[in-house]
């Protein structure tokens, strides 16, 4: 008879975890994220390169009514909070890097890398948040949506994110 331990059924429940994202993501696609308020300020050589400032500007009122239909969109992906991390709206992350900054440490696949400061009280640390965005810089949206699953489970897997620099995202 075989029996599973504790480690095996985290792991599992955590690749279920996954394959819900995923699905969820692919249905979702990306709009979701890309008709929120913050990225009409983004500049041009990230944003969506269908939303170029010529149509932007002929089109701004229809990104507005976009952005008002999914202002009240539900991701239904609850944050799990491990250990110390803590889990930040994307203001506290705009006050922790200010992402209007030109300054991008670097433009991955599926997102950007902005270099910020966490201030808790007096003391302040260094810190690298990274963005996905779904929709850039890879023509293919869907690709960016598995890419962001297959990080996540690298987050996730304490068997791969030995690191000592990368956030453990797992228990």
């Amino acid at each position: 008879m075989t029996t599973t331990t504790d480690v095996e059924m985290s792991i599992d429940k955590q690749k279920k975890d996954i394959e819900i994202l995923r699905k969820k993501l692919m249905d979702w696609s990306f709009f979701p994220y890309l008709y929120q308020l913050f990225n009409k300020e983004e500049p041009i050589n990230w944003r969506n390169p269908m939303f170029i400032d010529y149509i932007a500007r002929q089109s701004l009122q229809s990104f507005y009514r976009a952005c008002k239909r999914f202002e009240s969109f539900d991701f239904s992906i609850e944050p799990t909070i491990v250990g110390k991390v803590k889990h930040c709206s994307y203001s506290d992350l705009d006050g922790i890097t200010n992402f209007k900054n030109p300054e991008v440490i670097q433009k991955t696949i599926s997102g950007r890398l902005f270099q910020g400061t966490i201030v808790e009280g007096s003391e302040k640390r260094s810190v690298i948040v990274k963005t996905w965005d779904f929709h850039l810089p890879m023509r293919d949206a869907l690709q960016c949506l598995t890419t962001f699953c297959d990080e996540i489970e690298l987050f996730t897997d304490e068997r791969v994110n030995m690191h000592p620099n990368l956030v453990k995202l797992y228990r």
